[in-house]
């Protein structure tokens, strides 16, 4: 019983140093006017701390948006122009704020929808207990350490469901953003075919009117021209 007891509180304790340690992700699905400059924000705990930052236009116009991410002293680490999606892995500069702006200059009257996901994982590249602002666990007691290794099985454990899930979420995005633009180039070329019906048919009245008039006026002139001759 003492047994079951002590596994399950080293397992709740796992989780309390999984969940002490949380990546400040930021996921949000935006849609952007016209001529619109939209920025969101994320801080960076210490300089060299690792950022993920994925977006991707799911509807609008021809799918593409411009986008920047700036650092808090003002650098520029990033920046593309009509490009439809993104995924990348980088560094802060410096610690602070940075922004995430996209633009949806290039259209004109188009709004676009656009999935965002900017996930700050806080890995300093010192130590990450200083990052968080928590004791060194290297300083602790014995006790505490031992403590610490015996959870460090559950705590690998979750790290990798954590990105088990983080690759399935990475797939479901893949293919819902393929669904949405294969969808709308269906709904693309069902317009096009129907106006080009439209202009077919159009085209062939018009042609069928100006034959019916065409004979009309030579047969018309022709009887015309028989009854002046008998006269």
């Amino acid at each position: 019983m003492r047994d079951k007891v002590a596994r399950a509180a080293l397992v709740v304790l796992a989780w309390c140093c999984f969940l002490a340690f949380p990546a400040g992700a930021t996921t949000v699905t935006y849609t952007m006017a016209a001529h619109e400059r939209a920025c969101f924000y994320g801080s960076a705990l210490a300089e060299n701390e690792k950022l993920a930052f994925y977006f991707a236009v799911q509807y609008g116009g021809s799918f593409d948006v411009d986008y920047e991410v700036k650092a808090s002293n003002g650098r520029v680490v990033l920046s593309g122009e009509r490009e439809q999606q993104g995924d990348f892995v980088l560094a802060a500069p410096a610690a602070g704020d940075l922004s995430f702006c996209f633009f949806n200059v290039a259209a004109s009257f188009a709004e676009k929808t656009i999935d965002i996901d900017i996930t700050l994982e806080h890995e300093a590249s010192g130590s990450p207990w200083e990052a968080s602002g928590l004791p060194d666990p290297t300083q602790r007691s014995t006790s505490q350490q031992q403590a610490a290794a015996d959870t460090a099985p559950a705590r690998e454990s979750a790290e990798r469901l954590r990105g088990l899930l983080a690759r399935l979420e990475r797939g479901q995005r893949y293919f819902r953003l393929r669904e949405n633009r294969n969808f709308q180039t269906v709904r693309s070329t069902a317009t096009r075919v129907f106006w080009l019906a439209v202009t077919q048919t159009a085209f062939t009245v018009l042609v069928a009117a100006a034959q019916v008039a065409a004979v009309r006026a030579m047969f018309g002139g022709a009887g015309g021209g028989a009854r002046r001759a008998r006269v």
